[in-house]
C-alpha cells in the first residue's frame, strides 16, 4: 500500500523507521512527579506530603463569631461557633488526619508557573479543560503581580485554548515565534500544530490521559536545536487515587501508565467525527467499505485474492464495521453520498459484490465545512456587548471583533447559561442573555 500510494517501484528499496528511531536534534529530557503538599484546617500549608501525625495538638484563642474546627480527644471532630459569651475562650485546634486535604493541582501549577516565569525559565503549562487553563492563568498572573520585582512579567505570560479567536490564537503564536513570552498556559491545542523553539519546562496539570499525549505535550519541550540543554517535564498530582497511584509508581508515567477501563469502544460522539471524515475521503475517492481499494489494484493487475484480502479496508480505517455502517447509512439517508454498483472483470468470490461510496456532485469541498476545533456542527459564539462596535445591543452579532469565545452545543448549558460567571483571559464577565439554537444544523447562535 505504500508503495501504491507513493509510487515507488517494486525493486526498489525502502527504509521504514519505527516512531521509537527519533532522528531529530533533541537534548537529553527529565520527567517528575510533583505531589502538592498537605494543607491543615487554616488551608496553609504543613510541608508534608503524607502526613505523620495523627493530632498535634496547638491552642489558639478566637475572636468573637469565629467558627473552629475542633480535634477532640475522642478523635471526632466538632464545629464550634465562638458567641459573645465565651470572651477570650481558647479552643484546642489540629492536624486532625480525619479533616487532611491536599493543595489543588491548579494552584499548585500556578505557584511553580510564577516560579519559573519569574526565574526566566520558558515554560508551557498544560491542563486537561478550560476552566483549569483560565483558573491557572488568573492565579499564575496574580501571584505575579504580588510582589513589585516580579509585577513586570505578567505582560510576558499569555494563555492559548480552544475557543479563542483565530486572531487571537494567531497573536500568541506569534508572541512565542518571537521569544517575547516566559510562561504560557493551554490545553491540547498545543500539543500538535505549534512548533515552538526555546521552551525549557513544561508543567502538567494531572496526568494528560495518555502516554501518547504526555509525550505529545513534554515534546514541546527542547527544540531549541541545543543538544547540550536538558528540558524538563513535571507532572503536578490530583488527589485522586490514580494519580496518587503515579505518584507512588513513579515508573508507570513512562510505562503503562494508569490501567484504566477499557475504552477501545468509540462513543456515540464519535459518530458525527465518523461521518465528517468519511464525507470528505468520499470526495476524494469511492470507498469500497470492507474491500479496500488497493484490493481492486490486487485483483485487476494480479488476480491475488490472497494478497487483496490482507490489506486493510476502508471500512477498519474509519472505526471499524459498527462505526463504519452506522455513519454510511446515516450518509446516505441525508443524500450526502451515493451508492455505486462496481463490476470487476475477475472471476473470483472475493470481486463479487464491489459497490463504492462517493459524495453527491452538489457537495462541493466538504473539508472546508469540518472544524479541526470541535466536532460538533452548533457552536455559541460568547459577545461582549461592552465592546464599542456592539454597543451593549443583544439583537445579534454586530462586530466579529466583539466575539470572546466560541462555545460547543453540549456545555452551553453549564458553562455559559444566563447569569452564569464564565472567565477570559484573567477577566470574569456575566452572561446577561442567551439566545435560542436554531432547527439547522452548522448555525451559530450567540451568548451576550
Amino acid at each position: 500500500r505504500f508503495r501504491l500510494l507513493c509510487r515507488i517501484p517494486n525493486n526498489a528499496k525502502v527504509k521504514v523507521l519505527l516512531p521509537s528511531d527519533d532522528g531529530s536534534p533533541c537534548s537529553s529530557k527529565y520527567f517528575f512527579i510533583w505531589n502538592p503538599p498537605l494543607l491543615d484546617i487554616y488551608g496553609n500549608s504543613t510541608g508534608e506530603i503524607i502526613s505523620s501525625k495523627k493530632g498535634s495538638a496547638e491552642k489558639k484563642n478566637y475572636k468573637d463569631g469565629e467558627n473552629a474546627i475542633v480535634y477532640t480527644k475522642h478523635d471526632q471532630i466538632e464545629k464550634l461557633s465562638i458567641s459573645s459569651d465565651l470572651d477570650d475562650t481558647e479552643v484546642t485546634t489540629t492536624n486532625s488526619p480525619f479533616f487532611q486535604r491536599r493543595r489543588h493541582a491548579a494552584d499548585e501549577t500556578a505557584r511553580l508557573l510564577a516560579l519559573a516565569v519569574a526565574s526566566g525559565v520558558r515554560c508551557i503549562a498544560f491542563a486537561k479543560t478550560r476552566c483549569l487553563v483560565e483558573l491557572i492563568y488568573e492565579k499564575c498572573i496574580s501571584k505575579l503581580k504580588q510582589q513589585d520585582a516580579t509585577s513586570h512579567l505578567v505582560e510576558k505570560v499569555e494563555i492559548y485554548r480552544g475557543g479563542y479567536t483565530a486572531e487571537v490564537r494567531r497573536h500568541v503564536e506569534n508572541q512565542l515565534f518571537q521569544n517575547k513570552l516566559i510562561g504560557v498556559v493551554g490545553t491540547s491545542a498545543l500539543e500538535l500544530g505549534v512548533d515552538i523553539g526555546g521552551i525549557d519546562l513544561t508543567l502538567h496539570c494531572g496526568y494528560p490521559g495518555s502516554h501518547t499525549s504526555l509525550m505529545q505535550q513534554a515534546g514541546r519541550a527542547g527544540r531549541g536545536g541545543q543538544t547540550d540543554r536538558p528540558s524538563f517535564s513535571v507532572c503536578i498530582c490530583f488527589n485522586s487515587p490514580s494519580e496518587q497511584y503515579l505518584w507512588r509508581n513513579p515508573k508507570a508515567l513512562l510505562g503503562d501508565g494508569v490501567k484504566g477501563v477499557n475504552t477501545s469502544c468509540i462513543p456515540t460522539e464519535a459518530l458525527s467525527l465518523a461521518q465528517d471524515h468519511i464525507l470528505c475521503a468520499a470526495a476524494e475517492f469511492p470507498l469500497f467499505g470492507s474491500k479496500s481499494v488497493t484490493s481492486c489494484f490486487f485483483l485487476f493487475q494480479n488476480n491475488s485474492p490472497e494478497a487483496a484480502a490482507a490489506v486493510v479496508s476502508d471500512c477498519n480505517l474509519f472505526g471499524g464495521p459498527n462505526i463504519y455502517e452506522r455513519a454510511i447509512a446515516i450518509l446516505c439517508e441525508k443524500g450526502s453520498l451515493c451508492k455505486n454498483q462496481t463490476v470487476l472483470p475477475v472471476n473470483n468470490a472475493l470481486a463479487d459484490g464491489f459497490c463504492s461510496y462517493s459524495s453527491h456532485p452538489s457537495i462541493k469541498k466538504p473539508w472546508a465545512q469540518v472544524s479541526i476545533r470541535s466536532i460538533e456542527p452548533l457552536q455559541y459564539k460568547i459577545v461582549d456587548t461592552s465592546h464599542p462596535m456592539q454597543g451593549g445591543r443583544l439583537d445579534g452579532i454586530h462586530s466579529d471583533k466583539a466575539v470572546l469565545d466560541v462555545v460547543p452545543y453540549s456545555r452551553i448549558f453549564y458553562h455559559c447559561f444566563p447569569g452564569s460567571i464564565i472567565m477570559h483571559r484573567g477577566r470574569k464577565y456575566k452572561v446577561i442573555s442567551l439566545t435560542k439554537p436554531p432547527a439547522v444544523n452548522g448555525a451559530s447562535c450567540y451568548a451576550g
